[in-house]
């Protein structure tokens, strides 16, 4: 699978600078972080890449309160990645919190990848609870999140696989009451739906949706043990 002119065995030094910022205010807390990662080939330097992630996340719990008291939580998050890399490198998912420069499968496995395509990854989220009564609040939670890639003839390695383009949309709600002082239940329902396209454009496009229901209870045994 090596292109012509590739060297089998390689040296690879990967820099990954990363700054975060936190901001703790009286009524608006939030962070930003920004990423990059620069990988450097010895023997194949044509594999050379550089790539980035940038995100942030705000709570609004504080500005939301002036409105009403009920609502528990209100937050804010989004996150864009852009690497002409494979999943072996990137924040998982492009998520807060999360290294960017991630090998979980090592540097060996990495290394063995031949085929590379461009890539972005967006995602927007918004959460947010409120108190429906003393003892049962609701909650939600919406994920937008969109990864594309290049046209089909900018892979590398000679290889032209199929890539889709995806479009998710995720949806979740939890209603929970406490119904003892160590008892709480409640039930979550929560949609999936997401839309793929080729990204030659030459096989069309599809979706599926998916659908999760579940009760949960939980208890406070101790004070150090919790089951769910």
């Amino acid at each position: 699978l090596l292109a012509p002119g590739s060297k089998p065995e390689d040296f690879i030094t990967t820099v990954t600078p990363q700054i975060n910022i936190t901001h703790s205010g009286s009524r608006i807390r939030g962070s930003l972080f920004g990423a990059g990662l620069v990988t450097k080939y010895l023997n194949n330097p044509s594999r050379d890449f550089v790539g980035y992630n940038v995100g942030g996340q705000m709570d609004l719990t504080a500005v939301a309160n002036q409105m009403s008291q009920r609502i528990t939580s209100l937050s804010v998050r989004g996150t864009y990645t852009s690497t002409p890399s494979t999943t072996g490198f990137g924040a998982a998912g492009g998520g807060l919190g999360t290294g960017f420069g991630s090998t979980s499968g090592g540097a060996l496995e990495t290394g063995q990848v031949t085929n590379r395509a461009s890539r972005q990854i967006y995602t927007l989220g918004v959460g947010g609870g409120y108190q429906l009564t003393g003892v049962t609040t609701l909650s939600g939670d919406y994920n937008y999140s969109k990864v594309s890639f290049g046209e089909q003839g900018a892979q590398s390695g000679g290889v032209n696989i199929p890539l889709f383009n995806t479009t998710g949309h995720q949806g979740s709600t939890t209603i929970s009451t406490q119904i003892s002082a160590r008892d709480t239940v409640g039930a979550t329902a929560t949609m999936s739906h997401f839309i793929q396209e080729d990204s030659s454009g030459s096989r069309g496009s599809g979706s599926f949706t998916t659908i999760t229901e579940s009760l949960n209870w939980s208890r406070l045994w101790t004070q150090q043990l919790n089951t769910s």
